[in-house]
């Protein structure tokens, strides 16, 4: 009778059990990776949600006229043909109906670079915290004569 070659019950029992640790390595470095990714994600978000703000900021404050309502809590840029509305409340920043942040921590508003509690403004700076990061935005626009005679007939209202 011929002897068969084969594998021995022994060698196919250390074969699986190496190729099960292999497996178990493979997993965990595929559970690392996707905590990675998470956290790299929720910091991308973040740093997009500043660029957002300070974006529309920008946009807003240079093609129109800032104005600050401390009983409101609200931010109005007008012009010509458009009024635009920013509500501040809690840490939230609404545009309109849009919420461009929740993590606002600070916020302060400046005309010539003094600070300004309601009226004309020309430099807006935010201060937002998401965990132990800090992100501060400070956007200015130049300003033309008429913003000072607006700021004449709003502060003498």
């Amino acid at each position: 009778m011929k002897k068969l070659k084969g594998f021995t019950l022994s060698e196919i029992i250390v074969v699986l059990a190496i190729s099960g640790v292999v497996v178990l390595a493979a997993f965990e470095v595929i559970l690392l990776l996707e905590k990675h990714m998470g956290s790299l994600r929720k910091s991308f978000n973040y740093k997009e949600e500043v660029e957002i703000v300070e974006y529309a900021l920008l946009n807003d404050l240079n093609t129109h006229k800032g104005y600050y309502s401390y009983k409101e809590k609200t931010i109005y840029f007008y012009s010509p043909l458009d009024t635009v509305a920013y509500k501040l409340r809690d840490s939230v920043l609404m545009r309109k109906k849009d919420m461009l942040s929740d993590n606002i921590k600070e916020y302060c508003l400046f005309f010539e670079g003094d600070k300004v509690s309601d009226g004309c403004f020309d430099a807006v700076s935010i201060q937002f915290s998401c965990g132990t990061r800090k992100n501060n935005v400070f956007v200015a626009a130049p300003n033309d004569a008429n913003i000072y005679y607006s700021k004449e007939r709003t502060n003498g209202i």
